[in-house]
Formats: C-alpha cells, sequence, structure tokens
C-alpha cells in the first residue's frame, strides 16, 4: 500500500498552517481526524480493521488493553505503511457545576478551591453554621483525602480530562467509576467531612448546578493517545464496549486550562 508524508503539518487552499489535532468527540470525528493525522481515510481504516478479528486481537495481546492498543496501532502501520505525527489533542472534562462560563479557564482544584468554598457558603440555610462557617472549613480541610487533592501540582489536583467523550460519559454511569456528574470529588470530600454530617449540603449543591463536559485541547501529545483513537474505532467497528477499553486520561498537574483552549462548554439536562 502507499506511504503517508508524515510531515508535522499540512497546508490549506490558501497556504495557511493546519493544526493536526486528535478529536475524538464521536466516532466519526475520529475517523477524520484519524484520516488528517495518519492520512488513512475512512474506507481504507476501516478495511484494515475488518481483517483482524477481536478474537485474534485479545488472543495475540493477553496483557491487557494497553497492549492491544500497540498492537493494533503496529498492524494499521504495516498495512498503510504510514508514519503519524499531530500537534493537539481534544480532552473532555466531566463535572458538575454552577459557572459554565469558565472565564479564567479551567483551573485545578488548588485554584478553583476558593471559589467552590465562597459558592458553598451560599448555599447553606442554617445561620449558626453560616456564623461558624471558618470553624466548618477549617474541620473540613483536615481530611487527608481533601488535603490530597488540594496540594498544588500534585498528580491529584487535575484539571483531569478523558480522550473518547463516549468512554467518559460511559463511565460516569457505569458503578465501576467516579460519577462526576454527580458532585466534583473536592465538593463530595468537603461534604462528608465530620463538621457537615447531619447538614445536605451536598443535596443544596446538585439542586443548584448541572452536569457539564467541558471539550478542551492541549498542545502536549503522546503516541499513546493516537493508539487509543484508533482502538476506539476499531472499537466501534466491530460493536465492542468502549467505557474500559478506550480510556485514557489527562491530567494537569496544577497547571490550568487557558479559556482560549476551551472549544466547547456542553450542559447537560
Amino acid at each position: 500500500m502507499r506511504s503517508c508524508s508524515g510531515k508535522d503539518h499540512g497546508y490549506g487552499d490558501a497556504g495557511t498552517l493546519v493544526m493536526r489535532t486528535l478529536d475524538c468527540e464521536t466516532v466519526d470525528t475520529a475517523y477524520e481526524s484519524l484520516a488528517n493525522i495518519i492520512d488513512v481515510a475512512h474506507p481504507e481504516l476501516s478495511g484494515v480493521f475488518d481483517s483482524i478479528a477481536p478474537g485474534r486481537l485479545v488472543g495475540e495481546s493477553p496483557e491487557g488493553w494497553p497492549t492491544r492498543w500497540r498492537r493494533l496501532f503496529s498492524f494499521v502501520q504495516e498495512e498503510t505503511r504510514c508514519r503519524a505525527h499531530f500537534d493537539a489533542t481534544c480532552w473532555f472534562h466531566c463535572t458538575r457545576t454552577w459557572d459554565h462560563a469558565f472565564r479564567e479557564g479551567l483551573l485545578p482544584q488548588s485554584l478553583a478551591e476558593e471559589r467552590i468554598w465562597q459558592f458553598l457558603y451560599q448555599l447553606v440555610r442554617d445561620p449558626q453554621m453560616k456564623n461558624r462557617w471558618e470553624e466548618v472549613r477549617e474541620g473540613a480541610q483536615r481530611s487527608p483525602l481533601y488535603s490530597e487533592r488540594r496540594q498544588g501540582g500534585s498528580s491529584e489536583d487535575g484539571p483531569f480530562g478523558l480522550l473518547i467523550r463516549e468512554s467518559a460519559m460511559a463511565a460516569c454511569h457505569s458503578p465501576r467509576f467516579v460519577n462526576y456528574f454527580d458532585l466534583p470529588e473536592l465538593v463530595d470530600y468537603i461534604c462528608r467531612a465530620d463538621i457537615l454530617q447531619g447538614t445536605d449540603l451536598a443535596g443544596e449543591y446538585r439542586a443548584r448546578t448541572k452536569p457539564t463536559i467541558v471539550k478542551f485541547r492541549t498542545k502536549c501529545h503522546r503516541a499513546d493517545e493516537l493508539r487509543v483513537a484508533v482502538f476506539y474505532a476499531y472499537a466501534k467497528r466491530h460493536g465492542l464496549d468502549v467505557t474500559e477499553s478506550c480510556n485514557w486520561c489527562y491530567c494537569g498537574k496544577g497547571r490550568g486550562i487557558p479559556k482560549e483552549d476551551i472549544l466547547k462548554v456542553e450542559v447537560l439536562s
């Protein structure tokens, strides 16, 4: 078969530089971005997928999903002789929030903490608790889980995103994963604090917020992201479950996402 160019960028009709972005919002956008990145069109890529049965792929890669991602991508490369270079990756951040403008961008928990506490204070109906708010706050902050997730720059600080939107949606509705549409982790740990037992702060939060998906892009990218995207297209071609097989995460480690890199804010009903 033919060999693709392997250049880092392409040029449009007017000679302008075109960024190659991996976008797995849907299986169609995945195929479209893969065609732009590896220069293999949808029909040809589907034909390659049809030539390797899922049972064979699992049998040749019993170690687990990462091995299967790499094996499938190697097979695609062998069949098409293409090279893969891309500039940016789209991610999907699942949350539940009152603020859908994201004027400051998508913040890590350490930077969003003060805004969260201010919003929770507005939800408190008990005047005595409002008067004791600093005590309440100090009590919640003593929780080991809370302090771990508010530590700036740590792997727990975020912001986080998942590569495959469909996988993110499925994970949030599966009992095996954390449902970020229910409560953000930091809010959950605050509401679980001993000092807040007997209150319904979590219920008040749910009533005043909506589940939201934030689509953003990063210019940092790795080969594994491309492998997972190829496997996602393969899984959809063969009717496989994508909840666990196509799960790949971005962690900002305390570095927020600028407003200009937020591509879409989707408020769910």
